[in-house]
């Protein structure tokens, strides 16, 4: 009998500030001590790619690459040169990777380094998975009655308004999976590789044009985009033109009538309405304008995307080693 041959998911990357756990994370995902890892933050210097291989709940084999990059610091804080190469190695690693795991610390919370980061691979349109690392010092906080968790009912309540906070921060990654972990005590580390080979498989859908239609036109009949200069933006038709990231065309009146926080309003309710949570969505805007030149048999001339494309990963996936 023929062997099933291994499903790929590409490139993954722990990405996020010195110290929050990456390379005990990614210790664990390779199950073994190849990543060095140190209490002093910036242990880590280069961006490194390794590959290694996850048994879903289904038994089913799932190849991956693990990108662990060092700490990224925040430009002002950078004291040596080395440090400085260092950050630019840990951001280019961003668009090489098909998944960004994004760590963040669960006793710190979520800071603006945090926010700074996450931004970097959101505008690389890089689907993204929300770690929340060292759980079990949350864990070990309140079995321990420590004080300062007095103000919390329990640790599911800690947990919850964790999540309300982080998406306060990071409002522009909402639909992103949140997982909390930790390395440490080796919990929940199949789940999160779960979520990354779920969001692999999302990352390939294709949206029903009717569908769509539907959803938006629901949408601005709900909660109407607001006026702007004396017009409303309208959308006349709408329709997915590719994946990684899912790229959408809206045939609308006027492009620019589209604020930035009606156009986040859509694409959560894309990503909840397809179940297409972390994945990045991109709008190709035509205005009424340019629409009429399509009809009169002209070249259609879109607005170039607000975000990169991911053509690239498409590449990476078909292509990695065994």
């Amino acid at each position: 009998m023929a062997v099933e041959p291994h499903k790929r998911c590409g490139y993954v990357a722990l990405v996020g500030r010195p110290n929050v756990g990456k390379s005990s994370l990614g210790n664990r995902l390779l199950q073994n001590d190849r990543l060095i890892v140190s209490a002093t933050p910036g242990t880590t210097r280069d961006a490194v790619a390794l590959p290694f291989r996850f048994k879903t709940r289904h038994g089913k084999q799932v190849d991956f690459r693990l990108i662990d990059t060092a700490g990224i610091k925040s430009q002002t804080k950078l004291a040596s040169p080395v440090e400085y190469f260092s950050r630019l190695r840990s951001l280019d690693a961003i668009p090489r990777a098909n998944i960004i795991f994004m760590v963040v610390d669960a006793l710190d919370g979520v800071t603006q380094q945090d926010k700074a980061i996450a931004g970097e691979a959101v505008k690389e349109n890089k689907p993204i998975v929300i770690l929340v690392n060292k759980w079990d010092l949350v864990l070990k906080a309140f079995k321990e009655g420590d004080p300062a968790t007095e103000m919390y009912k329990s640790e599911r309540d800690y947990r919850e308004k964790y999540e309300r906070a982080l998406f306060d921060r990071l409002f522009f990654t909402a639909g992103s999976p949140v997982i909390f972990v930790s390395a440490e005590a080796n919990f929940e580390i199949d789940r999160m590789l779960n979520a990354a080979v779920k969001m692999n498989r999302q990352l390939d859908r294709s949206i029903p044009t009717a569908k769509l239609n539907a959803l938006f036109n629901r949408l601005t009949q709900q909660t109407p985009p607001p006026i702007i200069g004396g017009r409303r933006f309208k959308i006349f038709y709408a329709t997915q033109t590719g994946n990684r990231p899912f790229r959408i065309r809206i045939f609308c009146n006027r492009e620019e009538k589209l604020p930035e926080n009606y156009r986040r309003f859509l694409e959560s309710h894309i990503v909840r309405e397809f179940e297409l949570e972390g994945c990045p969505i991109v709008f190709q805007l035509v205005g009424k304008e340019k629409h009429k030149e399509r009809g009169k048999g002209g070249p259609l001339k879109t607005r170039p995307e607000s975000r990169k494309s991911d053509s690239a990963s498409e590449t990476e996936f078909e292509t990695l080693e065994d």
